[in-house]
């Protein structure tokens, strides 16, 4: 069974901090559920907001 998160990202975080913040999160799923977690962070394209940069577990 897979499940899929979905967050929206501060985007007054830098690129580096979204992904601290990324990882932190995936660890704590991890840790917490004892399962694995993968994640993208998607960068804003095409005509969506330019902050928009949203992270996918």
């Amino acid at each position: 069974m897979a499940r899929e998160v979905e967050v929206a990202l501060p985007a007054e975080l830098s690129s580096e901090q979204r992904l601290v913040l990324t990882r932190e999160f995936a660890q704590h799923l991890a840790d917490r559920y004892g399962v694995a977690v993968d994640f993208a962070i998607h960068s804003p394209h095409g005509k969506t907001d330019v902050r928009n940069h949203m992270r996918t577990s």
